[in-house]
């Protein structure tokens, strides 16, 4: 019994060491790139041995400095090491740019170079895993940084012993020294050490049983292309294919292999890619007739989207005594030539990627697939409702009030005539021998995948040494690999009908040593060698030329190959840091307190060989380390995407900088209290420039290329908000590069055209998206452009069919084309009466207008001026015609534009008949009183109004195609008008085109396009959102279609949760709510910002509307609720001239539900946009004040200084942490608010809290931590932003004011 029990306690103890040990070991998988995030606990892992080596340190600085941090976990996911490493050693005395020299003449180190080595920082752990934690952190490091040999840690003199090191590396004393404790000492860990050991050697029979299994297991498409094939026949039978096999073998076990074969189709490859930076993948040869490439018209990027058009859209000057008085309007001395410059669209062509300037797109004739083809790209004049519909537009208008229904499908014979640009490739005609090789097939084992693969890699070209090129093809859904960033991405050409993605690789990559250095004057001539075939070399060589003749205001640095220049770059120091700061969002990436003032830098040139394009990344890094500067930006104009008018070639590493947003400015407001205007670099506006960001933290995380063909058609809100949100979001765990996004539309993507006030008065305003900020962000950086219109889709081979002609491959696409203002339509009695007539052809007529996008408005406008000075009288007709809010807008651009409202005739057509379950009708205004103010002010203009009538036909002039009279009717009567140019504004429907697309495409449409909750359709490839969808009718969920809510909103949340599903190992969350819809879940999502409305109506009147998202009920039904709160009035209507009217709607809470505004001075709409979803107490006590008369101007109210943290950026992320404090849980039982109200809200069956309850809520608030924790975050807020916010009395302020105040005779002290 005695030896039983002393044997259990025996085990017991043994029990416990075991699970102890077991918990201590830890392996590289459990090691990860350490974040920000990650600051609080490695702080705690900070003990006295590593204050012994590092000293005291500051753990942020150097997680947020260092290029390499990482960290290890244990199996509770807890931190428990950290290690941190540079490029240069934490020695102050040593400047970064000069340790090499140092490490050479002290410790005698060769073959330590900046490529091949790492200095540790930091190292911190938790004592449980003192001996544990150190080696996995070292192998991940090493297994993730494949040209890394050495990790040096420097060891401060008196530091004897370090247990935790002992073991990993060796101790290395300065040159005639032999006691380690009196100098500074090296500590050497080295490669060779920490990974596996691997034989590479050619394939043999016996191992068909090791690869076979992993060739099998690593892609079922390699399966599908090789079939059931065997190694060893591959060896045998096959011997004299070509193909050579190489293994990385492990324990005498295969685990990783390369096929490579010889035989490369140059001829396709050079068809289907931009192989010329490649050389064709040929050696040289004295015949080649490879001469400097000229950039084709057809890669003009936005050229005449572009033009300016100001002086076209000059307002009309009605003086007709002088014939040579015509030259006001643009100089034009015929008909012809103002038809060659009445658009700056005209001959516009595709918009492509700067990322991949020659990734165009796959636009290609539907029959000439086979063999080479030929590229045009579709350009047009014509309206894009005329586009977006059938050629014969007398089809169109005898067909029924729904247009697309009675429409068949044999009138797609029919369509519209589009000038098409043809483009020819230009292929240099080479004769070398062939000077690349295939790699056909990878696999390994995925523990040795990192390691042996690149191993093998280098082999490869051992296996071929007299081929430069190793050329690699992929499917693009195929996801990223470790493999493939050895690789450079080769752009396809617009004919390219080759279904993958094209990747090359030069021996000189992995095998060169690669190194970078000061420029020098002997390295202009290699300058301007790698120049040569840029267009245009702007200034790089005039630059660079004064930066290695010391000129103080540039400096210049070369990537080296084997001591051959292979790139270069020009950067000087970037003197407007608070700008930067001010406008873009550079605080997410960038503390201020890490970065030393003049270690800022700009990146004027970067020249690289496409080469050696992936050596980019520690271009950057060392050009941070030898300039010194610790963040670099780069900058990109909107002239640096016109061909015509840009002077520089673009950076050729945007794919390695981080995208940096634009900040929303809030419009700031004069007050009379001094000191109170912020600074003036906050009131500044720069020309917009999209910026980017490298810092040496963020050139070591991870990459990954996105390859999937995405196509998105339709450039509406949604679209760009989508976009925006797919493309230009951020992660500090990794970057992403989408490479093939590709946009359809007419007329491209908008707000391209410069800012023009009666051009923009022609639109209602519903985002916040405008010329300015489209060119601040990196949206067109990463999208290429198509125009034309969708024709139809092919599921079955993924191709989307434009202009009838020409297909565009996709993996996902996105339908986002909404609705449009269509061609008129005709009564039904008069489409019967014209039935059996034959129907010819005819163009639309050229002076109806139909205005949907800037290009429409622009045509429109210009065309106008020509017809009126063609006319030469001051009396004639312009007709507008519509029930849409855009017709009182057309109305007030005219009047600005010079046509006397005595000109213009407005026919008010009858309300659109709603199809759907809500009865009632609300009008554009929803407020008889704003109503009858815009009546009165156009009729006050002199506009005749005819209203509810309705367009029945209209009177061609043959000769000129052009309508001479319109004909009206309203139920009483008929009008006919005479008129020189008519502006429709018919109902907002989906196109012919897109609706015969999608319906001919099997895609399910009942009145618009059915999605489920997550925007798909019934094509799993395919998705759509915005206008021209609505939700499956098994949902009951009509009331909340698209069309209710606000259209940002639901891109931004399409685009999140397209990213989560692309990238890889995505760690980026997303907000709850909408698109997160479990299987099995009923519910739609909804959609919670509001809907805002601004336009400029007749008279001078602005216009602004903010309302909850939703239907929109009449707001006579509305306020006869019990519960529809409160309305808060300042000004009337009727004077609308003395004081501007301003409603404010209050609900039952007390928070502001909508805003409306009518007023002849400007609205400062970004602003009062803010204001919705606030409650009234936050707005300075309003309601109290309101009804204490205080307030008798709302517009003045909103200015005062009080107001202005209200419009700050990021106030919605106070509030937000104030959400989340107010709703915690206290650990003191008894202590949370949350607790108490919700016991509050049981005991009243969740109704209403009584006065007395709410009164012991604020009476505990008061007396709480909350109120503390509270006020300090408002003051953090204040401090944080004091820059845009010196209204505020901060205590810091108020403390620098008084200092010395009791010197003063005044002071009294309390």
């Amino acid at each position: 019994m005695s030896r039983t029990s002393q044997s259990r306690s025996l085990n017991s103890s043994e029990l416990e060491i075991i699970m102890h040990r077991r918990e201590s070991q830890l392996s590289s998988d459990d090691v990860r790139h350490a974040y920000p995030s990650d600051l609080e606990a490695v702080k705690a892992l900070v003990n006295e041995d590593t204050k012994v080596v590092f000293g005291k340190i500051d753990v942020s600085e150097i997680l947020d400095m260092c290029h390499v941090s990482v960290c290890i976990e244990n199996s509770n996911k807890e931190i428990v090491g950290c290690l941190c490493l540079d490029d240069h050693p934490n020695v102050p005395s040593i400047p970064p740019w000069e340790w090499n020299h140092w490490l050479y003449n002290i410790y005698h180190l060769e073959l330590i170079t900046p490529r091949n080595t790492l200095f540790v920082h930091m190292v911190a752990w938790d004592c449980r895993y003192n001996y544990s934690f150190l080696r996995p952190t070292l192998k991940y490091t090493f297994g993730r940084h494949h040209f890394l040999e050495y990790i040096i840690l420097v060891i401060p003199p008196g530091v004897t012993k370090l247990d935790w090191l002992e073991g990993h590396g060796t101790r290395i004393l300065p040159s005639g020294f032999s006691e380690s404790q009196k100098v500074q000492t090296l500590y050497l860990i080295v490669r060779q050490h920490y990974m596996t050991k691997y034989k590479i050697r050619r394939a043999v029979e016996e191992d068909n049983d090791d690869l076979v299994p992993l060739v099998h297991a690593y892609s079922e498409r390699l399966q599908e292309y090789y079939g059931e094939f065997y190694i060893a026949e591959m060896l045998t039978r096959h011997a004299d294919s070509g193909r050579q096999l190489i293994v990385a073998e492990y324990k005498e076990q295969a685990v990783a292999v390369l096929c490579l074969n010889e035989t490369v189709n140059l001829d396709l490859l050079n068809e289907a890619f931009e192989l010329s930076p490649f050389y064709g993948l040929r050696k040289l040869h004295e015949d080649d007739d490879f001469v400097k490439r000229e950039v084709s018209h057809t890669s003009t990027l936005w050229d005449e989207e572009m033009e300016d058009t100001h002086h076209l859209l000059t307002p009309i000057e009605h003086k007709f005594e002088e014939p040579r008085e015509i030259s006001s309007i643009g100089s034009f001395d015929s008909e012809e030539e103002i038809e060659v410059s009445r658009t700056p669209s005209e001959d516009s062509l595709d918009e492509f990627s700067l990322v991949d300037i020659s990734s165009i797109h796959l636009l290609l004739d539907v029959h000439s697939r086979e063999g080479r083809a030929s590229f045009e790209t579709t350009s047009s004049d014509e309206f894009s409702a005329v586009m977006l519909s059938f050629n014969d537009y007398e089809m169109h208008l005898f067909s029924d009030k729904r247009g697309v229904k009675s429409v068949s499908f044999e009138d797609l014979e029919h369509h519209t005539q589009m000038k098409t640009h043809k483009y020819i490739p230009n292929i240099p005609k080479l004769y070398g021998e062939l000077n690349a090789f295939t790699l056909e097939l990878a696999a390994a084992h995925p523990h040795h995948e990192v390691e042996s693969l690149n191993l093998l890699l280098e082999a490869a070209f051992e296996c071929f040494p007299y081929r430069d090129y190793c050329v690699l093809s992929i499917p693009s859904t195929c996801p990223p690999f470790p493999l493939l960033s050895n690789f450079s991405r080769v752009a396809p050409r617009p004919v390219s009908t080759y279904p993958q993605e094209l990747y090359v690789l030069h021996r000189n990559v992995v095998l060169s040593n690669v190194s970078v250095r000061v420029a020098t004057r002997t390295d202009i001539p290699a300058i301007e060698y790698l120049t040569y075939y840029m267009v245009p070399p702007g200034k790089l060589i005039e630059n660079f030329t004064s930066a290695v003749n010391e000129d103080d205001n540039y400096r210049a640095f070369v990537l080296l190959s084997e001591e051959q220049v292979v790139g270069a770059a020009v950067l000087r120091e970037e003197e407007d840091f608070e700008y930067l700061k001010t406008h873009y969002e550079l605080m997410y990436w960038l503390d201020e307190n890490h970065h030393k003032p003049g270690s800022y830098g700009l990146l004027e040139y970067l020249a690289l060989s496409p080469i050696f394009q992936r050596h980019s990344r520690f271009f950057l890094r060392e050009i941070h380390r030898l300039s010194d500067y610790s963040a670099l930006y780069y900058c990109i104009f909107p002239s640096d995407t016109i061909h015509t008018q840009k002077d520089r070639p673009l950076c050729c590493v945007i794919s390695d900088l981080i995208p940096i947003r634009p900040r929303p400015m809030f419009e700031f407001t004069h007050t009379n209290v001094e000191g109170c205007t912020p600074a003036d670099v906050v009131h500044r506006k720069d020309a917009p420039f999209a910026l980017y960001l490298s810092t040496a933290r963020h050139c070591t995380l991870p990459r990954y290329e996105i390859n999937k063909k995405i196509v998105v058609v339709g450039a509406s809100d949604t679209a760009l908000s989508f976009l925006d949100s797919l493309l230009c979001s951020w992660s500090t765990s990794y970057y992403v590069t989408f490479t093939n996004v590709s946009v359809v539309s007419p007329h491209g993507l908008p707000y391209q055209k410069e800012d023009n006030y009666i051009r923009d008065m022609m639109f209602v305003k519903r985002s916040h998206y405008n010329y300015r900020h489209m060119h601040l962000t990196s949206l067109r950086t990463y999208v290429n452009t198509v125009n034309g219109v969708m024709t139809g889709i092919d599921r079955k081979n993924k191709l989307l069919i434009l202009n009838d002609n020409k297909f565009l491959a996709y993996d996902l696409l996105f339908l986002m084309c909404g609705e449009q203002f269509q061609k008129p339509t005709l009564t039904i009695e008069k489409r019967e009466k014209k039935e059996n007539e034959p129907r010819k052809p005819k163009q639309f007529p050229e002076n109806v207008f139909l205005i949907n996008t800037e290009t429409d408005a622009t045509n429109a406008l210009i065309k106008l001026k020509s017809l009126i000075m063609e006319l030469r009288q001051t009396v004639y007709t312009v007709i507008v015609y519509g029930n849409a809010l855009e017709t009182y807008a057309c109305l007030a651009t005219l009047l600005e534009y010079g046509v006397p409202g005595s000109n213009i005739v407005f026919v008010e057509s009858f309300p659109v008949v709603s199809e759907n379950k809500f009865p009632h009708h609300v009008s554009h205004f929803n407020d008889g009183d704003i109503d009858e103010a815009v009546q009165a002010a156009i009729i006050s203009e002199g506009i005749t109004v005819h209203s509810s009538y309705y367009f029945v036909e209209w009177m061609l002039d043959k000769v000129t195609n052009r309508v001479a009279t319109v004909k009206f009717e309203s139920r009483h009567r008929k009008i006919f008008i005479d008129c020189i140019a008519m502006f429709m504004y018919n109902d907002k429907l989906v196109s012919a085109r897109t609706f015969l697309a999608i319906s001919q495409a099997g895609l399910v449409f009942d009145g618009a396009l059915v999605i489920g909750p997550d925007c798909r359709t019934n094509d799993p490839s395919i998705y759509a959102a915005g206008t021209i969808t609505k939700y499956s009718r098994r949902y009951y969920a009509d009331h909340m279609a698209h069309k209710y809510y606000n259209l940002e909103e639901i891109g931004y949340k399409l685009g999140q949760k397209i990213r989560q599903k692309l990238i890889p190992f995505c760690d980026e969350t997303i907000d709850s709510g909408p698109l997160i819809c479990e299987p099995g879940n009923m519910l739609v999502p909804t959609y919670e910002k509001p809907l805002m409305t601004y336009c400029r109506l007749p008279g001078n009147l602005r216009y602004l509307l903010v309302t909850k998202p939703g239907v929109q009920v009449p707001m006579e039904v509305a306020m006869s609720s019990d519960d529809y709160g409160q309305v808060l009035v300042t000004g009337d209507c009727k004077q609308i001239d003395k004081q501007g009217f301003f409603r404010l709607h209050l609900n039952q809470h007390g928070a502001v539900e909508t805003i409306t505004c009518l007023t002849k001075s400007d609205i400062d709409c970004i602003n009062l946009t803010h204001l919705w979803g606030k409650h009234e107490k936050l707005l300075n006590n309003l309601q109290m004040r309101f009804e204490m008369v205080l307030i008798t101007d709302l517009y003045d109210y909103f200015k005062e200084p009080w107001s202005c943290a209200i419009y700050h950026d990021r106030f919605s992320l106070l509030e937000k942490d104030i959400k989340t404090l107010l709703t915690a849980y206290t650990p003191m039982l008894g202590e949370s608010l949350i607790e108490d109200l919700i016991r509050m809200f049981q005991e009243n069956d969740w109704n209403k809290l009584t006065l007395d309850q709410k009164e012991e809520i604020e009476e505990k608030f008061t007396g709480s931590p909350y109120h503390k924790l509270l006020e300090e975050k408002v003051l953090d807020f204040l401090r944080d932003n004091e820059t845009f916010l010196p209204m505020y009395a901060h205590p810091a302020t108020v403390r620098y004011l008084l200092q010395g105040c009791e010197n003063s005779p005044l002071f009294e002290p309390q």
